[in-house]
C-alpha cells in the first residue's frame, strides 16, 4: 500500500505532462514554419544551438522560470526547466494508535523505521537565448 500511492501519483503527473506531439498539435502553424531539420528535432523533444524560441517551446514546453541578464555587453534570456522526482529516504516514523494495548491513556506511540517518499523539484535544463536564438543550453540527463 505504501508503494501504490507514490506510483499512482507519478502516473498522474506523467499523464498531465505536455509532450512535443501535443504542443505541435496545438501550434501547427508555428511548427510548419520551422526548418525541416528543426521539425525533426522538435518531434524528438531535442534542441540545438541556433534554434528559435518557438522551436524550443515546441520541443521542451513552457519553462518553469525565465531570467534575464547581460554578459560581455550582450543581453540574454534564460529559460529554466524543472522536473519532479521521487526521493526515497529511510526514517524513523512515529504513529499514534488507540487500542487495549495502550501504554498511555488514550493512545500508544509506535515507532517504526521505513521508507518515506517525497516528490522534489530538480533542475532539468537551461536554455540561453540571444536575439531570439539559442546560444547555449544544458540538459541534465540524456539528450
Amino acid at each position: 500500500m505504501k508503494l501504490i500511492l507514490p506510483f499512482l501519483l507519478s502516473l498522474f503527473v506523467l499523464s498531465c505532462a505536455s509532450t512535443p506531439q501535443k504542443r505541435i498539435e496545438k501550434h501547427p502553424v508555428t511548427y510548419s514554419k520551422l526548418a525541416p531539420q528543426d521539425q525533426e528535432l522538435v518531434q524528438k523533444g531535442r534542441i540545438k544551438t541556433g534554434m528559435q524560441k518557438e522551436a524550443v517551446f515546441l520541443a521542451l514546453g513552457k519553462p518553469g522560470d525565465v531570467s534575464y541578464g547581460a554578459e560581455e555587453g550582450q543581453d540574454y534570456e534564460q529559460w529554466n526547466y524543472y522536473s519532479i522526482e521521487p526521493v526515497v529516504r529511510h526514517r524513523f516514523i512515529s504513529s499514534w494508535g488507540i487500542g487495549c494495548d495502550s501504554v498511555f491513556p488514550g493512545g500508544v506511540n509506535r515507532w517504526s523505521y521505513g521508507p518515506v517518499t517525497s516528490f522534489e523539484p530538480r533542475h532539468a535544463a537551461s536554455v540561453r537565448f540571444e536575439q531570439g536564438r539559442v546560444t547555449g543550453y544544458q540538459i541534465n540527463g540524456s539528450h
